[in-house]
């Protein structure tokens, strides 16, 4: 598992061992785009959009096999405050 703050970039990696060398995609869980090719998969100023499971697949003309990666990221308040939402008769607000 892979943890990074919000805005921050992450870097994963799935590495195959394989004759001949496999060819390694990327792709996010429920969908079928592939985003990447390779064993390292980057994403730059990360949002809570990219957080998720993620799947490597490696293939080769002899089959292929994947890998799930999972990625975790860790929102942040723009106001600088470790903050607390509290609900207090029906009206929510922030308490530092």
């Amino acid at each position: 598992m892979y943890t990074v703050n919000e805005t921050n970039n992450v870097s994963m990696i799935c590495r195959a061992d394989s004759v001949p060398q496999a060819t390694i995609t990327w792709r996010k869980t429920g969908s079928s785009e592939i985003l990447a090719y390779g064993e390292q998969f980057q994403i730059f100023y990360t949002s809570k959009h990219d957080d998720g499971t993620y799947i490597c697949t490696a293939r080769n003309y002899l089959g292929s096999d994947r890998r799930k990666v999972f990625l975790n990221v860790q929102s942040k308040f723009n106001n600088g405050h470790n903050a607390k939402f509290i609900l207090y008769s029906r009206r929510p607000y922030f308490q530092s």
